[in-house]
């Protein structure tokens, strides 16, 4: 019977929407904290002199970030020209923890750049997409690890194709 159909729908809507606020609740309670508690641990246990940042992008009301920026720094490319020399700056990747519309979160591997110099001036992995529940700090921590892999990765196997240099040295 298609009413039994519908009956069936509306209710699995009607779950979905108290899930919606029991992440984004637990996101305010526990993972945002949660988040940020872990940062310190890392910043304090990592060996000094290593860039770590941490930062919170609202974007709206339920619909926010916490990011996990490796820095960014002066690449040692120059351009010189008979005008001016333009130094670029390499932005060394950063771990994007993203409310998304249904309250679960996005960890996002935002891979290293170099401004200016790339035509895909942020390669994006997703690393998971979870409840925020299940971002506890084994979970977090796993997660940076993974993202940290994927950094070492990219900068042992780069190539011209794999990076889309606007100006190639090879023309």
């Amino acid at each position: 019977m298609k009413l039994h159909e519908i009956t069936l729908l509306v209710n699995e809507i009607l779950t979905l929407r108290e899930a919606v606020e029991l992440h984004r609740n637990h996101w305010h309670q526990r993972t945002k904290p949660q988040l940020e508690e872990t940062f310190h641990f890392l910043k304090k246990n990592l060996p000094p002199g290593f860039g770590l940042f941490y930062d919170v992008n609202i974007f709206a009301k339920n619909l926010e970030a916490v990011v996990y920026s490796l820095g960014s720094a002066y690449s040692g490319i120059v351009q010189e020209d008979d005008e001016s020399d333009t130094a670029y700056l390499k932005h060394f990747g950063h771990l994007v923890f993203g409310q998304l519309h249904n309250g679960e979160i996005s960890v996002i591997a935002s891979l290293p750049f170099v401004e200016e110099l790339v035509i895909n001036t942020e390669p994006e992995i997703v690393l998971a997409t979870l409840k925020p529940a299940e971002l506890v700090q084994a979970k977090i921590l796993d997660l940076f690890r993974d993202f940290l892999a994927k950094i070492v990765e990219w900068e042992k196997n780069l190539t011209e194709k794999e990076i889309e240099f606007k100006h190639s040295v090879y023309a």
